[in-house]
């Protein structure tokens, strides 16, 4: 079990401004102070107040997205966190499509939220799989190829 004062010297470790050097798609990428720059979005309806703060951190680029939907009808307000992993290429794709594609399911027109939601992830899937959605991703990436994924977070609010 660390000691008190090894969890000090991490810490203190985690706020130095040393250099840190990890991989990125097989390349050195070298940093020498964390972007600590926040981005802050704020709202509210008539149902929820909601904040977001996002920071990049260590990494090369900002790698993730979110939405903040509190008008989805109905009373329905959706709000997500899409973690972009080795770039944020199909974290943005998702954070712009996930409401679009969630709407027009019959289940979420049908308030079988939780077939919705899963339905939802694997038609992202599947659309970032047709021609169109390759084409869309490499230019989000600026690049010919993909490396990047994303893992989600989403809440549903209904009445």
């Amino acid at each position: 079990m660390p000691t008190l004062e090894a969890e000090r010297e991490f810490e203190e470790d985690l706020l130095s401004p040393l250099t840190f050097v990890r991989k990125v798609k097989s390349e050195e990428v070298t940093m020498y102070r964390r972007n600590t720059s926040k981005y802050i979005s704020t709202g509210e309806n008539w149902q929820v107040k909601y904040a977001v703060v996002g920071m990049q951190g260590w990494r090369e680029s900002m790698e993730d997205a979110h939405i903040t939907n509190s008008n989805l009808g109905m009373g329905r307000s959706l709000f997500a966190v899409f973690d972009g992993h080795a770039g944020s290429e199909v974290a943005k794709f998702c954070a712009d499509k996930f409401c679009t594609v969630l709407a027009r399911l019959p289940s979420f027109k049908d308030h079988r939220y939780k077939d919705a939601l899963v339905q939802c992830f694997l038609s992202l899937d599947e659309i970032m799989k047709t021609k169109e959605g390759i084409e869309e991703l490499k230019i989000l990436a600026q690049s010919e190829e993909i490396f990047a994924g994303t893992t989600a977070s989403v809440v549903l609010l209904t009445p």
